[in-house]
Parts: structure tokens; C-alpha cells; sequence
């Protein structure tokens, strides 16, 4: 069924408009994973440095997902309540406080903390981006955003440790949360400068089944 005369129609947009998709969910998902896998590979070496045997290290580095599970839940909770936009930038401005607690931890618990933090602020900003694609995303073009975004992720978490070896070598390992501390920051800069985009219209289910089909 087309589109009533007059209006716009949401399946003639880019796929990936530049200012709502590009640069409101893939460039910050892009960046703050690039941060999280800059930190993955030494948070046991610095748990070790800290006094840790190998197996409390384990422990230590294992707060990450933990952080992660533990936020899932509420993590819906908060972007139902304070919008998706919101939930992302909150997120943000705690993994910039979690990673530099990483940076300048002065002990394990303060560094489990810190790494526990960064694990829970990870799942609230990807819970949020989520909901943000799914909201101002056509429902005929949801999986292929929502895919791209699961690859940007990859692609950021691939990076990280890449771009943790270059900003740790010649330096201090503690260089890599600092490292996570710019990128979260500029993530969040990123979602606040991106204006609020508008949900997507909702399409009658045959007018989906007709364009599904051609």
C-alpha cells in the first residue's frame, strides 16, 4: 500500500542515514568498543601488578561480563524511563569515571569496582543504541541496521587491543584505560551532538508484506 499523497516515505531514506544511524549509533558503538577492547587484554596483568595471584586476576577480569549481566535488567528499566538517547549518554559519563578508576587504581578492590562499572556501563549503552536503532529505523530495514551495528561492534572490539598495544607501547599499560577514558568520552560527545530523531512511522502490516515482496 503506498504512502499517502504528501507524506514521506520512510523506505525512500538512505539506508544508513548519516546523521540518525551513522553518526547516532554506529561512530559511538564503533568508538567505546574500541575502548573496551583496549582494556580486555590487561586487566589481569594489572590485577597481577596490583598484588593478585593468577587466579584472583582471573577473578578480577571476569568482573567485566559480570558487570555486564548484572545491568541487563536494569539497564531496560533505565532506557524505558529516561529515553534511549539519555540511558546512552549516562552510560558514557560512567565508563569515562569507571576506566580512569581502572587507570588510577591503587588497589584490587578499587580496580574490580572500576572493571565491574565498565562491564554494567558497556550493557546500558548497548542495550540503549539498540532500542534507539529499532525505534527510528523502518521496520523493513531493522535487521540489516541492527546487523551492520553488531558487525561495528565486532569491528570496534577487534580494533581495541590493536590500538592498545600502540598507546601502551614505550609507556605504562595503565595508558590503555586512559585510552578507554577518551573514547567513551568521545562516544558520549558524539550521541549529544546528534540530534533526537523522531520514531519511525508505523506501516499497516500489507503495505510490509507488499514491499517485502517487490
Amino acid at each position: 500500500m503506498p504512502a499517502p499523497p504528501g507524506s514521506p516515505d520512510p523506505y525512500d531514506a538512505p539506508m544508513f542515514p548519516v546523521r540518525t544511524v551513522v553518526l547516532g549509533a554506529f561512530v559511538p558503538s564503533l568508538v567505546f568498543e574500541i575502548g573496551v577492547g583496549a582494556m580486555l587484554p590487561i586487566i589481569a596483568p594489572t590485577a597481577v601488578g596490583l598484588g593478585a595471584s593468577l587466579a584472583v586476576a582471573a577473578v578480577v577480569a571476569a568482573m567485566l561480563p559480570i558487570g555486564q549481566i548484572i545491568a541487563d535488567l536494569p539497564a531496560g528499566a533505565l532506557a524505558a524511563k529516561v529515553g534511549d538517547r539519555r540511558a546512552m549518554v549516562l552510560a558514557g559519563l560512567v565508563a569515562v569515571l569507571a576506566f580512569l578508576g581502572a587507570a588510577l587504581a591503587p588497589g584490587l578492590v578499587t580496580l574490580s569496582v572500576a572493571v565491574l562499572a565498565t562491564g554494567a556501563a558497556s550493557a546500558v549503552f548497548n542495550l540503549a543504541r539498540h532500542s534507539y536503532l529499532t525505534e527510528i529505523t523502518p521496520p523493513l530495514r531493522r535487521a540489516r541496521v541492527l546487523s551492520t551495528l553488531a558487525g561495528v561492534h565486532r569491528i570496534g572490539q577487534f580494533l581495541g587491543p590493536f590500538v592498545g598495544a600502540l598507546v601502551i607501547h614505550g609507556g605504562d599499560v595503565r595508558n590503555a584505560y586512559l585510552l578507554g577514558v577518551a573514547t567513551a568520552a568521545a562516544a558520549t560527545l558524539t550521541v549529544l551532538l546528534v540530534r533526537e530523531t523522531a520514531p519511525a512511522e508505523r506501516v499497516p502490516a500489507g503495505s510490509l508484506r507488499a514491499r517485502a515482496a517487490a
